[in-house]
């Protein structure tokens, strides 16, 4: 009958939309696994890597169940030392602890958080406080890329506020992010990693951030965002290990 036909239709339409779901699940996770390979990263139970960008250092310490990312730097008097972990961030300065309005708590929590994110991708990218939306195939400059959408997880422990975009390459090379995270400097859009240096076997990124053109923001298209570079970033002094 019609109705008996229709319900076969349905059924069938179900269970294709089920297995395209599958296989765009399972594709996804077998790109981002192979890229966390490539980099030289492991799953980790635990580990503890130390690095500096420009005059800051950094310590990021984490295991399934804790996490803690440390910045510390001096201005023309202070040592100031940032902490963000399981309990929320802290600002010190010298020994005092500040007390910061939630804004700007909020705001200085997030660099941190975004620096630490990009400082250590892909390894990042396997911990379950990250959901990673497979958006397909993009390209540019004669080049294919997959897309991911990156966005931390409510439901995570650790509070994150990333959100981000990634362009893997066909060697499972992360080369571009675009960052919608809320951080120090807003005009900060795009980043894109110029080289990886080997450092004791893990791939550690250089960096080169551009900025927002007037008619950029809100764009997907590579070709636009990269059109006016600033500085580059490097990580110095990496130093890693697991425990």
């Amino acid at each position: 009958s019609a109705d008996l036909l229709l319900a076969n239709m349905k059924q069938l339409f179900i269970a294709l939309s089920i297995s395209v779901f599958i296989f765009a699940c399972s594709k996804s996770d077998a790109i981002i696994k192979e890229a966390i390979r490539v980099s030289g990263y492991k799953d980790y139970a635990a580990f503890k890597a130390e690095f500096d960008i420009e005059n800051t250092h950094y310590i990021v310490t984490q295991s399934k169940e804790r996490f803690s990312y440390e910045r510390i730097f001096k201005d023309s008097i202070l040592t100031i030392h940032d902490i963000l972990n399981n309990k929320g961030f802290m600002r010190m300065a010298d020994t005092l602890t500040e007390i910061l309005p939630e804004s700007e708590a909020s705001r200085l929590s997030s660099s941190l958080d975004s620096t630490v994110f990009f400082a250590l991708i892909p390894e990042c990218l396997g911990d379950a406080a990250f959901i990673k939306n497979y958006l397909g195939q993009d390209s540019f400059q004669s080049q294919l890329f997959d897309l991911f959408e990156i966005k931390s997880s409510v439901e995570s422990a650790k509070q994150s506020s990333i959100y981000c975009r990634l362009w893997i390459d066909a060697d499972h090379r992360i080369r571009f992010i675009q960052d919608f995270t809320c951080n120090s400097d807003p005009s900060n859009n795009l980043t894109e990693i110029s080289a990886y240096q080997n450092v004791m076997g893990i791939q550690i990124p250089e960096f080169i951030t551009y900025k927002k053109v007037n008619n950029s923001a809100g764009s997907d298209n590579l070709d636009t965002l990269l059109k006016n570079p600033g500085p580059g970033s490097v990580i110095k002094n990496f130093k890693f290990s697991k425990y």
